[in-house]
């Protein structure tokens, strides 16, 4: 693999979890909303070009694509229009969110020793940057905070403090 590439994509990411972490900190409610409702209007309008498509050749497509289009045109609606619903189903989005950070840091953590084992130059913030991704799942899983709004701020501060971990660990590591 290209390691210049690889490292391209890791900033990227760095950054794009950095610019995400500033968002949800300053302003969670207006973020989050941001993102639920561009999915929203991403979804009815992948359901309209299938509506449009099997209305005008129902022929070429498949029997599935009607249910397709139903799921995307209703999920479209609620995300779109349905944003304090989705808010009510934030629990689960977080605990989701705790879980993947917690399997991506195990994942960073696992890189950290194998590089170890082989020998292979690794800078120790990259264990420190597993290890937060680790408590910051678990901590996001467990959701020690009352609201939604402080889980969001949290999370927001954990990507910032990660982001600039990654790329201090990026510099280092050159």
């Amino acid at each position: 693999m290209n390691s210049s590439k690889f490292n391209s994509t890791s900033l990227i990411f760095t950054l794009f979890e950095g610019l995400f972490g500033l968002m949800l900190l300053f302003n969670p409610r207006t973020f989050t909303t941001m993102i639920i409702r561009f999915f929203g209007i991403l979804f009815l309008v992948i359901g309209i070009v299938y509506l449009i498509g099997y209305l005008r050749n129902r022929m070429s497509y498949s029997a599935v694509t009607p249910i397709a289009m139903t799921i995307l045109l209703i999920l479209g609606l609620v995300l779109t229009f349905g944003t304090n619903f989705v808010f009510g189903l934030f629990a689960f989005v977080t605990l989701l969110y705790g879980i993947i950070m917690l399997i991506y840091g195990i994942f960073k953590l696992q890189n950290y020793f194998q590089c170890k084992k082989v020998n292979a130059r690794i800078s120790l913030l990259a264990l420190f940057s597993a290890i937060a991704s680790i408590v910051v799942g678990v901590l996001v899983i467990v959701n020690p905070f009352g609201t939604d709004m402080a889980v969001l701020k949290f999370i927001g501060i954990a990507l910032i403090v990660e982001a600039v971990i990654d790329i201090v660990d990026m510099v280092v590591a050159k």
